[in-house]
């Protein structure tokens, strides 16, 4: 135990030497995945939501395609026109 905790201990001071050589590269590392998420989280809310049915688009086709399913006017739906 006192041997993995000298391991982690080293490594950790390591890591807090490295850091403080580059803090604009360390600020980089914590601040772009918050600015991503951010950016994603805005483009979600822009985003607006479809409603999909239960059963997949294949087993609708191949239902249409076998003549056992309703006829749908546009069975590859609004997205492919």
């Amino acid at each position: 135990m006192t041997k993995c905790f000298r391991h982690f201990k080293a490594l950790m001071r390591k890591n807090v030497i490295l850091w403080s050589r580059t803090p604009g590269c360390s600020a980089f590392e914590i601040i772009a995945p918050i600015l991503l998420m951010a950016a994603l989280w805005i483009i979600r809310l822009q985003v607006a939501v479809v409603e999909v049915d239960q059963v997949s688009m294949l087993q609708k086709q191949a239902m249409v395609s076998l003549g056992l399913g309703p006829n749908f006017e546009n069975p590859t739906g609004p997205y492919f026109d």
